[in-house]
């Protein structure tokens, strides 16, 4: 992997492209039966654009051509709604031509039930050849020997990350080793309505502080009635702990990085601020929260938590109008940000695959064929590869390019490191939190109550961490 630094290629990659920028064509196409257990090669041939990615594309081997792989069971699983099912579909379409007679099997489903699912398909020794992981989650699968190593893959060019910051693929090692490899970058954010904000002469910062945060949705709602839509989670609380110098959990991971009293002061910022009637929670709102941003929904801005910048074409759908990005906010009087970039939607490879060799080509097939971003363009994230973002820019839409803008912003010098991934036992130990968070949204705690709520909660989380780092 070749060492750049970050910010200049994309400042470098925004100004060769924002030129260029129009409606969005990624060339994305509308699979029949997307949620078919197997992909047919249907469509046409996938373009032979290997050159453009300096060899590393979808070009056939001869030993390929030689191999008839109509007795090979291969599976791919990832997460995503319809829109990405269908791109991730088509592109796999493609990849398949590679290998004569190879049906491949796919397997998808929303978030949640994705990891519930893939949880399931470990304890049984049933994972995919090929499936999606999140940063969140990679040391437990790692930890349990779920995962291939894919060092001796790279080093033999199996995985050509010869164009590749190491800094975008730094997510996917795990005490010293390359498990995954990003699909693209991004950060946590909020999506919100602009023209509000022109229509009375207000400003929000990028990244504004919390108070300015605050400040302007209060001021909003008193001019228009128009809320804010926020819930307090595990993800709006980890931007608030790294604002003030924290983290969600202790650097050993056997217990948190904070104190309960610090907790206290995120959720009574969010108690306020319902209590005024400035912000809603999905609890209160009755509507459908992809859609919460159109208008006449009386939403002007959406930040959960859980939602991240790679996501805005896919908000805007919803919202049926154009809108801008903000960072989660920053503490006042702070050097410190609590915003940071996240690699993207992980590829792995089960560690019982028994056709690693095709699980490493579709993994570096994605990272390098130009085709696979016709399709996708920037729904996971900007490209690892400066090549398909040089690639990417050419028919990049204008919110694909305020998505690279926002990148570009936070990667020159305004972003901080990424937190460590999650320890082992925190999917267990964060439902203490997110329970009592969920209360709050319910409006089922009163201010005065939340220290012995937030202490028992983060306890009996702690509990937990304490007893997975011991391998108990």
């Amino acid at each position: 992997m070749m060492k750049k630094k970050m910010a200049w290629m994309l400042c470098a990659f925004l100004v060769a492209g924002l030129a260029g920028c129009g409606d969005n064509n990624n060339g994305s196409s509308t699979v029949e039966n997307p949620g078919d257990s197997s992909v047919n090669e249907t469509g046409s041939p996938a373009e032979n654009n290997s050159a453009e990615a300096d060899g590393s594309g979808s070009g056939t081997a001869g030993t390929e051509e030689a191999k008839d792989y109509s007795d090979t069971e291969f599976r791919i699983a990832w997460w995503g709604g319809d829109a990405r099912n269908t791109q991730t579909v088509e592109i796999i379409e493609n990849f398949e031509k590679k290998y004569p007679n190879l049906k491949i099997d796919v397997e998808y489903a929303t978030y949640g039930d994705y990891f519930t699912n893939l949880t399931t398909q470990a304890t049984a020794g049933n994972l995919p050849d090929v499936y999606m992981m999140d940063y969140s989650r990679i040391n437990e699968f790692v930890d349990a020997g779920q995962m291939e190593q894919l060092d001796s893959y790279i080093e033999a060019g199996s995985i050509n990350l010869s164009d590749v910051d190491d800094s975008l693929v730094a997510g996917g090692i795990v005490n010293g080793g390359m498990y995954a490899i990003a699909t693209g970058t991004n950060a946590p954010c909020g999506f919100y309505d602009a023209t509000v904000l022109e229509e009375l002469d207000i400003s929000l910062s990028q990244v504004p502080t919390w108070s300015e945060f605050s400040d302007v949705i209060t001021q909003v709602y008193e001019k228009t009635g128009k809320r804010a839509f926020i819930n307090p989670n595990t993800g709006n609380l980890q931007s608030y702990m790294r604002s003030v110098g924290k983290d969600t959990y202790a650097a050993d991971g056997a217990g948190y990085g904070f104190a309960p009293e610090d907790m206290v002061e995120y959720l009574t910022y969010i108690y306020d601020l319902y209590e005024s009637g400035a912000a809603v929670s999905s609890a209160e709102y009755e509507g459908e929260e992809g859609a919460s941003l159109r208008d006449g929904n009386d939403i002007w801005l959406k930040q959960n938590g859980a939602e991240f910048s790679n996501q805005l074409m896919a908000e805007e759908d919803g919202a049926g109008k154009r809108l801008t990005l903000v960072a989660h906010p920053s503490a006042e009087n702070s050097v410190v940000s609590g915003t940071y970039l996240k690699p993207v939607m992980l590829w792995g490879i089960s560690s019982t695959s028994l056709n690693k060799e095709i699980a490493a080509d579709f993994i570096n097939y994605f990272v390098n064929e130009p085709s696979v971003y016709d399709v996708c363009g920037a729904d996971r994230g900007i490209p690892i590869s400066a090549a398909m973002r040089d690639h990417l820019v050419k028919s990049m839409s204008e919110s694909e390019a305020h998505v690279l803008e926002f990148i570009s912003y936070l990667s020159d010098g305004v972003a901080t490191a990424i937190s460590p991934a999650a320890p082992t036992g925190s999917a267990e130990a964060d439902t203490y939190l997110n329970e009592l968070m969920e209360q709050l949204q319910y409006k089922q705690l009163k201010k005065e109550q939340l220290l012995d709520a937030v202490t028992t909660a983060v306890e009996e989380g702690a509990a937990v961490l304490k007893q997975a780092a011991a391998g108990e």
